[in-house]
């Protein structure tokens, strides 16, 4: 595609509501910045890339890869499956992987507190990943999980979450410990954009 019409393409993302406002990303402007040749090329390919999720989009996607759990067998059919979803949804706990130690400012806490205030989840039922090994470690049940995150791009960065350990009383113990020792008794990881 060209660049008048990728540029126009994209403003009518804007117009329609899909692509945030000229204000917010003036399209027109960040070309200009750029000398014709290799840099606009460039440019215009990652622009032609782009895709871009708005809080809204974002909530819905997060919600229907949660519901698309239900149509599993274990939550069985008809009015049962209401029932079993609904008691399971009561009984989930709620985490997120962190990319690194103390990663105060990573997208996790986000999506933690899009689980409580868009998802309905309590606030009890949500961990950041250490508070909630501290708590499994400690379990007498086994808990269902729900791991909420934004992309997943090689999957090392979940893997290396659900390795990392934490220190407890017991010892230091990792979600994979505690999923051996059957204090997890399901768990799923629901990435918003997932490109593995």
């Amino acid at each position: 595609m060209d660049t008048p019409d990728l540029v126009q393409s994209r403003q009518y993302l804007s117009r329609i509501g899909i692509w945030p406002r000229a204000r917010q990303l003036n399209i027109e402007q960040w070309l200009e910045n750029l000398d014709d040749g290799p840099d606009k090329d460039l440019a215009s390919a990652l622009l032609e890339s782009y895709v871009h999720l708005n809080e809204e989009q974002i909530l819905q996607a997060v919600a229907s890869s949660i519901r698309s759990i239900s149509a599993l067998p274990r939550f069985g059919s008809g009015s049962q499956r209401r029932t079993e979803w609904e008691r399971y949804l009561s009984q989930t706990l709620v985490s997120f992987p962190l990319g690194i130690d103390g990663d105060a400012a990573g997208s996790g806490y986000i999506f933690a507190r899009l689980a409580r205030d868009k998802l309905g989840f309590s606030e009890p039922q949500i961990f950041p990943p250490e508070q909630l090994i501290r708590k499994l470690a400690t379990a007498t049940e086994p808990i269902e999980l729900l791991m909420l995150d934004d992309i997943a791009a090689s999957g090392t960065q979940f893997v290396r979450a659900w390795n990392r350990k934490a220190d407890t009383h017991q010892a230091n113990l990792s979600f994979s410990d505690l999923y051996d020792f059957g204090k997890i008794s399901s768990v799923y990881y629901v990435p918003v954009i997932s490109t593995i």
